[in-house]
């Protein structure tokens, strides 16, 4: 990160006391910076360079959103976009495919997904154990039925029961 980029992400930052208050949503933003980067496209090509120029100086503040958006969405626990639906995850994380399941309560129970993940690691935490042998009853505890398959390079699949 460089000093530019630091020093506009602490300006940014100014802005996320009063975008709070005001209740605008982390997803308008990115709507319109999008919007006003058009605008900008549109202005350009027809010509008129000295707006242009004007509105590619507002839109490095405008910029600036980008740096705030994120931490917008968490303040307003707007994880992720409603349409988007996720029906297959594959993982190979090196020990921490355990983790990875505990922390993905809401995608598992907003949608149904099927799993591959390499269960052939043993960390140090397990203590002699493979993640496959924790993986199994997290699962089965979630309602999900899983088996192991692939014996030579351990891999865990699971789907949700219906």
């Amino acid at each position: 990160m460089d000093i530019k980029e630091k020093w506009l992400r602490k300006k940014a930052e100014i802005l996320l006391p009063f975008l709070k208050k005001i209740k605008v949503p982390a997803e308008f933003l990115t709507v319109f910076r999008i919007f006003f980067a058009l605008i900008v496209v549109i202005i350009f090509l027809n010509g008129n360079y000295l707006l242009s120029l004007i509105f590619l100086t507002v839109y490095q503040f405008v910029l600036m959103l980008d740096y705030i958006d994120g931490k917008l969405a968490r303040y307003q626990r707007r994880f992720s976009v409603k349409w988007v639906k996720i029906d297959f995850i594959q993982m190979d994380i090196k020990g921490a495919e355990i983790w990875a399941i505990k922390g993905m309560e809401r995608t598992m129970k907003n949608n149904h997904v099927h799993f591959a993940i390499a269960a052939y690691h043993t960390p140090k935490f397990l203590k002699g154990k493979k993640t496959a042998d924790v993986l199994l009853p997290i699962f089965k505890k979630k309602n999900y039925s899983a088996k192991i398959g692939f014996p030579k390079h351990l891999t865990v699949y699971a789907s949700k029961n219906i």
